[in-house]
């Protein structure tokens, strides 16, 4: 009950929005209303029309609030992430310089600059102590880098991984040999040359820093200045502070300055990511997505339509041809047609009870329509055939309903006639079947490509890496 309560909730504010917001924003009524009518003919359709359009505003009303959410959320936790901190924790010796977000407001009597920085944090400069525990952890991960495709040392059928420099803790290695005819200092191993289980000591001299397992202007400064001209010192003091702390690289945290001089306040705030544009750009995305797809529906229920008709117009003409050369009249055989179609769909209907009206075989459920309300209402079967041919847009159907216009009386002639446009029709479908089987051809084309490429990649793979 809640949940029908809320749909249609969500269904009458659509309906509201829909009515409050351009026309054109969900679909212009009256475009839709001329491709309805191509589809449905002069069959009422301002109640599908007003539910396209009302589901096409939901789409809106759910993208936006989306957006609204996230973007409150983002906002939040921004807020909750923001706070004024006063020193920065360097990254562990042997680690990689780090780059920190942050938001530095400098504050001057009255004046006030905000800026966005990202600080260069460089690793804590180490004791003598602290250098040689790393070289001898370093020394111990060694055994597993230096081997390559070696499953172990004690095992060694190919070249050596012998690093001469670790970029990110600066250590520096030379490699030397005692039998460097068989293994040299660049890991290349000489099989040929190796007696049989032939043992050869490789050492490794590691060295960092000293230990090893062995900089004024004078300025006037105007106190009548404008306020730009403070903000830009402003800025220049703070970027001659900023320079000294990424240059700096002594204990483990930055003690960040509350002040510059005696009357410059600095207050510093870690800053997280600013997904706002982010959002914004996807918010847009997804507007313009529904707004140049809100006619693809109506548009491909009519590309459906046009299909299904050129797909059953030979087999129509043919038993349209049958029946007239039975001896049926052109009335009596689209009565016999259209009554064997409501027979055989309604049987299947009753079998399938979840069949879908989109099912439907376009040309034999019109000329249904066509045949029922001609017997209501005494019209013209060859005018509500050519006006259908005409709203199709399909025109071997055109051809068709002007070959049956022109020949209505004519009996046998008609017949004869049907029966070449039917060949011709025949000849046709099994042209479009052919084109349909190249382009699927030809949509199988690119990923063949690339199927080829990884066979070959694949294939000569061994031989590149033996190189």
């Amino acid at each position: 009950m809640v949940r029908f309560n809320l749909h249609n909730t969500f269904y009458k504010a659509a309906e509201k929005m829909m009515y409050m917001l351009p026309d054109n924003l969900t679909g212009n009524s009256n475009i839709l209303r001329q491709k309805y009518r191509k589809k449905y003919g002069s069959k009422d359709c301002s109640q599908e029309i007003k539910l396209k359009k009302i589901r096409t505003m939901q789409a809106y009303i759910i993208l936006f609030s989306v957006f609204i959410l996230t973007a409150l959320v983002s906002i939040a936790g921004q807020a909750m992430e923001r706070k004024e901190i006063n020193i920065i924790e360097r990254p562990f010796y042997g680690e990689k310089t780090k780059s920190v977000p942050i938001e530095v407001q400098v504050l001057y009597k009255d004046y006030v600059i905000k800026k966005n920085l990202n600080l260069k944090v460089k690793h804590k400069e180490a004791t003598k102590k602290e250098k040689v525990k790393l070289l001898q952890n370093y020394g111990k991960s060694l055994e597993n880098s230096i081997l390559g495709k070696n499953e172990s040392l004690k095992e060694i059928t190919g070249p050596l991984n012998l690093i001469s420099r670790d970029h990110a803790t600066g250590i520096t290695i030379v490699w030397t040999s005692d039998t460097p005819e068989v293994v040299n200092n660049k890991g290349e191993v000489d099989l040929l040359k190796a007696e049989v289980d032939q043992c050869v000591e490789l050492q490794a001299l590691m060295t960092i820093d000293d230990i090893s397992i062995t900089k004024k202007f004078q300025l006037n400064i105007s106190r009548n200045a404008s306020s730009e001209e403070y903000e830009k010192s402003l800025e220049k003091r703070l970027q001659s502070v900023v320079n000294k702390i990424t240059a700096d690289n002594v204990g483990t945290y930055i003690a960040l300055p509350s002040k510059i001089g005696d009357s410059i306040q600095v207050r510093w705030f870690n800053k997280s990511e600013d997904n706002t544009t982010l959002l914004v750009i996807v918010f847009i995305l997804g507007f313009l997505i529904i707004y140049f797809k809100r006619y693809d529906q109506i548009n491909k229920e009519i590309k459906e339509m046009e299909e299904s008709i050129m797909r059953d117009l030979p087999e129509f003409m043919n038993k349209l041809v049958l029946l007239l050369n039975a001896g049926l009249v052109v009335s009596s055989a689209f009565k016999k047609i259209a009554e064997d179609y409501d027979d055989t769909y309604n049987t299947y209907k009753a079998k399938n009870t979840s069949i879908m009206s989109s099912n439907k075989r376009a040309l034999y459920s019109e000329v249904s329509d066509i045949q029922k309300k001609v017997s209501q209402t005494n019209l013209s079967l060859i005018k509500e055939l050519q006006e259908f041919s005409q709203r199709s847009g399909v025109r071997e159907l055109v051809r068709m309903t002007a070959v049956i216009s022109d020949n209505w009386d004519k009996g046998s002639v008609l017949a004869e006639k049907l029966e070449g446009e039917s060949n011709l029709l025949w000849i046709s479908r099994k042209k479009r079947a052919e084109e349909k089987g190249k382009l699927a051809e030809t949509k199988l084309t690119f990923p063949l490509v690339i199927l080829l490429i990884v066979l070959i990649m694949v294939t000569i793979a061994p031989a590149l890496m033996e190189l």
